[in-house]
């Protein structure tokens, strides 16, 4: 940045930095608000929504394994809290839908309905302790 860019809305901050070049320049806080908001107008705009733009580069000469989810015949849990049943029940399509997503059919996905968020990881190691699953 030269000594006229700044973030929106930022003052600058009476610090100062060398760089490889061994000049001074002064350190530009952003408004942490505005800052966030830019951000996101970036990230929306390179079509990653919530993410932080940028490409994996995986560099020449080096092993690379890649795959895709496959499915078929696994077997799935999901352990789900009774309690607030209108939140927990939008969780639950949201967690099927993934499932099929994956390629896993419905009749391989095991819920096990418990009475509230104390008991979810009780109910997980419970089934996760079966080994029929390959995630809980």
């Amino acid at each position: 940045m030269s000594e006229h860019d700044e973030w929106p809305g930022a003052a600058p901050v009476t610090e100062t930095a060398e760089e490889d070049t061994g000049e001074e320049q002064a350190l530009v806080v952003p408004d942490e608000e505005r800052a966030e908001e830019v951000i996101e107008a970036i990230a929306v705009e390179d079509g990653f929504p919530g993410h932080a733009p940028g490409a994996l580069h995986i560099p020449d000469g080096v092993d690379l394994l890649e795959g895709s989810p496959q499915g078929t015949r696994k077997r799935i849990a999901i352990v789900l809290s009774r309690f607030n049943g209108d939140v927990t029940n939008r969780l639950l399509e949201s967690a099927l839908t993934e499932v099929s997503r994956a390629g896993i059919d419905r009749e391989h996905v095991t819920v096990m309905p418990v009475p509230g968020a104390f008991e979810l990881p009780i109910g997980a190691m419970a089934l996760a302790k079966t080994r029929r699953y390959v995630a809980v």
